[in-house]
């Protein structure tokens, strides 16, 4: 005999500790999520009560290892061993592990390391049968696997009426001496007389015997066919109180699955919104990156430009003082240079008006091109309004009309409903039908009514009162008549269905079903239209946004008047250049920059060789030094005028206080998009982060609100058609009832004649009998205790054949035969579990050991559960039971049952 007092855990696999009480008989439920440590319990236990030494590095041992610390793995337990009470403490650790054994009766012990664990293992040796503990474990994963109860020794001994300790009762049947031959020949010749009373000399039975075998098989047919009425009946009504518990249940659920929906609807729409809030202040942060970048590259544009002036300023004064250093030296050649210069001066002075034509006519050119995009953008812009003020009167529009398709679709449910009970009722009703002529008045419990052109129906399922004229009638249905098979008023559950659909077409504010259905097509329309117009938008703005395009024209806008600054400061450079328009230019309408290009090239060609002459006068004395350095002068002059004119012009346009205050407020714009970003991102719930994971569980929360509504709708039914068969079976109890009293009277008849047959026939069957009853002396027992549970379990009558090595071969239930393997993963799972509760009800206490079932009946519904929780509380009176789940609700209904939680045994 094995009993558990308290189990502690310490460092074992995923649990840091847990310490578990047991109590000494009845039912222990300890229940907990996936992975929370149940199985772990019973890997625990099993390398407790082996004899793997505490320092083994075996795969069961690290499997148990706790890998996040450095600790041992440490098992504790109080035990009940036979008359041995006892505490065992294993801590496994390689190198280093350590046992501990403590006797507290029936004399107290102390033992550590190898002693402990041998003195263990002999009182369990002694005391406990390791195969029977295995039997009667059901591990996860193996609850369908059939118990093989043969060998095991415990159940041989307890079934063959042997004693616990395995000693031999010597109370065996004694023999009789029959005495002499002559007593015997006497004997057998009664014997045969007798038997000739009741079989023909080939063996057959007589007509005495035959009448009362043929009664007894006429009495059976008759109670087998009441018998299988009876449990067609208690069939029907269990089925009934599964479908209502079942429908139960769903009603339950159902509140909480459209709560959860709506939860998750609300999460998901808070997931978009900071979606949308997160993306607009990205794209504000963009717009300022971009501003950012493309005013720090202008400002970097004009300090080059400036830097390049001051070193040109510098050139030109190199150059100046140079020129006037060889002045005093070159007055005697400067006469004979004027003429070269006057002409070097007008060829330079076309080419440089020439190439500043040509920049005028380039900045004109550009400032069209940017004025005709403005237009189109703009064009963008009216169009892209006008569709956004259509999407504005259509989402108002749309908001205007609540009928949504939930909406629709609750109307149109409740109608059906309101259908279905008025169909029920209606044909339960007595049909009262009224002519006369069109016009003609009548009234019904009082209130008038007007006769049309068809008769007039009335369904009538109570007392109701009809006048016409001067004569009155009632009408009394019968008894039953406006009632269910359940007994509920079919007028009231019109009524409640009638004030279901009025609640609906209330909430979607119509008055009739066809509004609804109307309304809520023209709500689709919209939200049709709605889509439409916003795809037109996106394709009017190219994709971008209002916002988004304002940008784009107000930045095209700036570029176009920087465009128009740009033409005003190459003509001011082209009046520059030619003050006095002595260089003929074409009208800029019939220019052709490259024939004035070539025209510039052309002057350029002659400016070099007016230099080069110049250059071959100033190599021939102090002339042409001067003339080199009046040359160098000059050409830094054009090169810083050019610079200054240009530098001016790009003032003119934007100074650099006004660029250095655009970089700057850039700075600021993108430091406070930043900031506001990061600020938003912070305030926003992250619990809505996951936007895809949100829109998935909204779909799942929607899908089980569908779900739980059609099962609800098939249970209805499911109880309606049950309800029916059931009233098909009436009278079924006394049937049996009178059936079973002609069985036991037949029965009687059958077995004093077949007692009295029998007995004649015992002595050339002696041995064959002889036989047969050692097998019914073993296995009977067994059987009855097998088919004693299933019939609490199934609620009737179920019979079990095994095999040779006593595993459960087939189950017969109403008439119906099945192999065990055709059973399905449900009812294989129960009976495996029965077999083992038998051998353990065989058992009893003397070899008992606990019954431990490790998250099974997974596979059964609810009702099987509940009556599966009897057959528990029934063994628990003298037997430990323990049990591991991930669903406490399976087992809830187990009286006196110790119930815990991994959580609780972990604190």
């Amino acid at each position: 005999m094995l009993n558990f007092r308290s189990l502690t855990l310490s460092h074992v696999a995923g649990v840091t500790h847990a310490h578990l009480e047991f109590p000494e008989s009845g039912v222990l439920v300890v229940h907990g999520p996936n992975e929370a440590g149940k199985s772990t319990l019973l890997r625990a236990v099993r390398l407790l009560l082996d004899d793997t030494p505490t320092s083994s590095r075996k795969r069961d041992v690290k499997l148990l290892k706790d890998v996040s610390v450095d600790e041992p793995t440490t098992i504790s337990a109080e035990l009940v061993v036979g008359e041995t009470e006892l505490q065992l403490t294993k801590a496994f650790n390689k190198g280093a592990g350590r046992c501990e054994l403590r006797v507290t009766a029936p004399r107290a012990e102390s033992l550590t390391g190898r002693e402990a664990s041998d003195r263990f293992a002999e009182i369990m040796r002694g005391e406990v049968d390791t195969d029977l503990l295995d039997a009667l474990t059901v591990e996860q994963g193996a609850s369908l696997d059939q118990l093989a109860a043969a060998g095991l020794g415990p159940l041989e001994r307890a079934l063959n009426g042997e004693p616990a300790d395995g000693s031999e009762d010597n109370d065996g049947v004694g023999t009789a001496d029959a005495g002499d031959g002559g007593g015997a020949a006497v004997l057998v010749d009664r014997i045969a007389t007798e038997r000739a009373r009741y079989f023909t000399p080939g063996g057959k039975p007589s007509k005495e015997y035959k009448a009362a075998m043929d009664e007894r098989a006429a009495a059976l047919e008759e109670h087998t066919a009441a018998g299988k009425a009876y449990d067609q009946a208690q069939t029907l009504i269990i089925e009934l109180e599964r479908l209502r518990a079942e429908k139960e249940t769903i009603a339950l659920q159902e509140p909480h699955a459209r709560e959860e929906a709506r939860t998750a609807a609300v999460n998901a729409e808070r997931g978009r919104e900071r979606q949308r809030r997160l993306d607009e202040c990205r794209a504000v942060l963009t717009g300022a990156q971009q501003r950012l970048e493309l005013a720090e590259q202008r400002l970097q544009v004009r300090r080059d430009r400036i830097t390049e002036l001051t070193a040109a300023v510098n050139v030109h004064d190199e150059a100046t003082a140079e020129a006037a250093a060889a002045s005093d030296a070159a007055e005697g050649a400067q006469q004979q240079e004027t003429e070269l210069r006057m002409t070097l001066t007008r060829e330079r002075r076309r080419a440089r008006s020439t190439m500043a034509f040509i920049r005028y006519l380039d900045a004109v050119h550009h400032r069209d091109t940017l004025a005709e995009t403005l237009r189109a953008l703009r064009e963008k812009q009216t169009e892209a309004r006008g569709i956004a003020e259509l999407i504005t009167s259509t989402r108002e529009l749309i908001d205007q009309n609540p009928v949504t398709a939930e909406a629709a679709e609750t109307v149109r449910r409740a109608d059906a409903d309101l259908t279905r009970a008025e169909s029920v009722r209606d044909a339960s009703a007595t049909l009262i039908e009224l002519t006369g002529e069109q016009g003609g008045r009548f009234f019904v419990d009082g209130d008038e009514y007007e006769l049309g052109e068809t008769p007039e129906q009335l369904h009538v399922t109570s007392r109701r009162t009809l006048q016409l004229g001067d004569f009155s009638l009632t009408i009394t249905p019968a008894q039953g008549v406006g009632r269910s098979k359940d007994g509920s008023d079919l007028t009231a559950d019109v009524d409640s269905a009638t004030a279901r659909l009025q609640s609906a077409l209330a909430d979607a504010g119509v008055d009739t079903v066809e509004a609804v259905t109307r309304k809520a097509e023209t709500r689709r329309q919209l939200q049709t239209e709605l889509a439409e117009l916003r795809i037109k938008v996106s394709q009017a703005t190219g994709g971008l946004g209002l916002e988004e395009l304002d940008r784009n024209i107000e930045e095209q806008g700036l570029e176009h008047r920087r465009a128009e600054h740009a033409v005003s400061a190459a003509r001011e450079v082209l009046d520059t250049e030619d003050p006095d328009n002595e260089v003929e230019l074409p009208d800029s309408d019939v220019a052709d920059t490259e024939e004035l290009r070539r025209d510039a090239e052309a002057c350029e060609g002659r400016v070099d060789r007016l230099r080069e002459e110049l250059d071959t006068l100033a190599r021939t004395g102090a002339a042409a030094v001067l003339n080199s350095r009046l040359e160098e002068q000059k050409r830094a002059a054009a090169r810083g005028a050019d610079l200054e004119a240009a530098l001016e012009g790009m003032r003119a346009d934007v100074s650099d206080d006004h660029l250095r205050t655009q970089v700057e407020q850039a700075h600021r714009e993108v430091e406070d998009a930043t900031e506001k970003l990061e600020g938003l991102t912070a305030e926003l719930d992250p619990a809505v982060s996951d936007l895809d994971t949100l829109e998935g569980l909204l779909a799942g929360a929607e899908s089980r609100v569908r779900t739980l509504r059609d099962r609800a709708d098939r249970i209805s039914h499911e109880i309606s058609r049950a309800n029916g068969a059931l009233g098909e079976h009436s009278g079924v109890a006394e049937r049996l009832e009178a059936a079973s009293a002609r069985l036991q009277r037949a029965q009687r008849t059958e077995e004093r004649v077949s007692q009295q047959a029998q007995a004649a026939d015992t002595l050339h069957r002696a041995v064959q009998s002889a036989r047969d009853d050692a097998r019914r002396r073993y296995e009977a027992p067994y059987r009855a205790s097998v088919e004693s549970l299933a019939r609490t379990l199934y609620g009737r009558a179920v019979s079990i054949e095994f095999d040779d090595d006593l595993s459960i071969s087939r189950r017969v239930l109403d008439a119906t035969a099945l192999d065990a393997a055709q059973l399905s993963g449900g009812a294989r799972e129960q009976l495996a579990i029965l077999s083992r509760l038998a051998v353990a009800d065989i058992v009893g206490r003397g070899e008992g050991v606990p019954v431990v079932i490790d998250d099974a009946l997974g596979f059964s519904d609810t009702a099987r559960i509940h009556r599966m929780n009897v057959v528990l509380s029934q063994l628990a009176k003298t037997n430990q039971i323990i049990i591991l789940t991930c669903d406490p609700a399976r087992f809830d209904s187990i009286p006196g049952a110790t119930a815990t939680s991994m959580a609780e045994l972990r604190q």
